[in-house]
């Protein structure tokens, strides 16, 4: 199973003390003689790259498994070193309280001069040595496992978000609790208040009426009636 720390660090932390020690002692020494090398995780392995993939480290139950991007990095070790596989470029450490550091300091200088000297168009490519190294075969199957889980999932959330919205209450579309309509409903409102305000004093007043009030003028001691006038007085 592909490990699920994101960091060679974090995946060191979640070995057994044998395992981790065994490894973190290969990586340090890759990290010291390999300068400007980058380190991450892939496919369960501490990756490392130098103009493209160079070497992968591997833990497993009882040993340690040395990958190496270049074919002839081994090469002085064919016949004298134990658990070197030259075909699939990586050797296998079987004894973890006994490493050979001076073995894998040998592939790590051998493989940065054959790095060096190669032009970056003819540098192995990360797909290549996943075949050559058997990576590829391990991983597949549960990349395969892993997006059918993943579809799964996204079709069960998928069905409970159907299930849920036919659940729920049909919402009514009521154009009189538009906000919009709200909104002209309470200017219509201020308007006809503003008016009726306006309107107010003279719907109230009293209605009036005409009151004839005779006017009597003398003259030469003769009382003479003059033409009633109209005035306007407001009624009781």
């Amino acid at each position: 199973m592909v490990p699920a720390a994101t960091t060679v660090g974090g995946y060191l932390q979640s070995l057994p003390n044998d395992r981790r020690v065994s490894m973190a002692r290969v990586c340090s020494m890759i990290r010291r003689s390999a300068r400007g090398v980058r380190e991450s995780m892939r496919f369960g392995l501490a990756f490392y790259e130098l103009d493209g993939p160079i070497f992968a480290v591997k833990s497993h139950d009882k040993s340690l498994t040395l990958y190496y991007a270049e074919k002839d990095a081994a090469a002085a070790g064919v016949g004298r070193w134990k658990g070197l596989d030259v075909e699939h470029r990586c050797v296998e450490f079987r004894d973890l309280n006994c490493l050979p550091l001076d073995v894998v300091e040998n592939i790590v200088r051998a493989s940065l001069k054959l790095r060096r000297g190669r032009p970056i168009e003819d540098l192995p490519t990360q797909a290549e040595l996943l075949e050559v190294w058997g990576i590829r075969k391990k991983t597949q199957p549960l990349r395969l496992q892993s997006c059918a889980s993943s579809f799964r999932m996204m079709k069960k959330r998928s069905l409970t978000a159907k299930i849920r919205q036919k659940s729920l209450p049909p919402q009514t579309n009521n154009i009189f609790s538009s906000p919009i309509l709200n909104r002209l409903k309470h200017c219509f409102m201020a308007v006809f208040i503003g008016l009726l305000k306006t309107a107010a004093p003279t719907l109230l007043m009293p209605p009036q009426r005409l009151v004839d009030i005779p006017l009597v003028a003398s003259a030469d001691n003769a009382a003479v009636q003059i033409d009633r006038l109209p005035l306007q007085f407001p009624a009781a």
